[in-house]
């Protein structure tokens, strides 16, 4: 991920090494005082956030950097960044419903070793959050941010920072998907999602190959998608 200018990574001057959010300022600089990073306020069934946020806690912008995730990792630490982000999911603090933390179960790929987080995670919130009733999904559309990150999940990728073409790997609920390209548009005529014998209890992704080659990291380019060709993902279960 390339760097970013000096203005994209003012958020550094917000992170709160105590509590490990990014924490509201006053105007003369100092950080706000009390602080809980679990505070939040409805009214009826509008979500009106902690002070400083909008519908949503500390814990559910703690880690809305997407521009910079080397940098807000570099900030905690690999440790503690994955401990933080477990405990966020461990704990129920990881909601569905709104777009600051939706791409938290893809972060533990940011982190070299830590897919199979990732993988539970994606599949968990898949299976909680979205269904097939009138409350099929877990809040307002918003112009179908909620229903896109469901359909890359359940083929088994999702764009993390927008305006990067790449995508993280995370856990896909079919055997195969096909998805057919445009002449117009790109090189290929296909690209293919397999995963042989996937089910439920299949979560975890042991290895990927892309056109028969082993993909050495959890991170599909959008080349390689829009040039045609099969993603093989061998599942088993945890």
């Amino acid at each position: 991920m390339p760097s970013v200018a000096a203005g994209a990574a003012s958020y550094q001057t917000f992170y709160d090494e105590e509590t490990g959010t990014l924490r509201p300022k006053n105007a003369d600089g100092s950080f706000l005082q009390p602080f809980d990073p679990d505070a939040a306020t409805v009214e009826g069934e509008v979500r009106l956030g902690g002070p400083g946020y909008v519908e949503g806690t500390a814990w559910q912008y703690a880690f809305f950097v997407p521009h910079d995730l080397p940098g807000l990792i570099a900030l905690h630490g690999e440790d503690a960044f994955v401990e933080r982000l477990q405990w966020v999911f461990d704990t129920d603090r990881f909601v569905m419903w709104n777009e600051p933390d939706m791409h938290y179960p893809y972060l533990f790929t940011f982190v070299e070793g830590q897919a199979a987080r990732t993988q539970r995670e994606v599949r968990r919130a898949m299976t909680r959050y979205y269904g097939t009733g009138p409350n099929g999904l877990p809040g307002n559309d918003d112009a179908g941010s909620m229903s896109a990150w469901f359909v890359f999940s359940a083929m088994g990728f999702y764009p993390v920072t927008p305006g990067v073409p790449e995508y993280r790997l995370g856990s896909p609920l079919f055997e195969r998907v096909v998805l057919h390209l445009s002449d117009e548009f790109h090189e290929g005529e296909r690209f293919i999602i397999e995963a042989p014998g996937n089910d439920a209890a299949s979560v975890l992704v042991t290895n990927a190959f892309l056109n028969a080659e082993p993909l050495r990291a959890p991170v599909l380019t959008h080349e390689a998608i829009t040039g045609g060709g099969t993603l093989t993902l061998e599942m088993a279960e945890p």
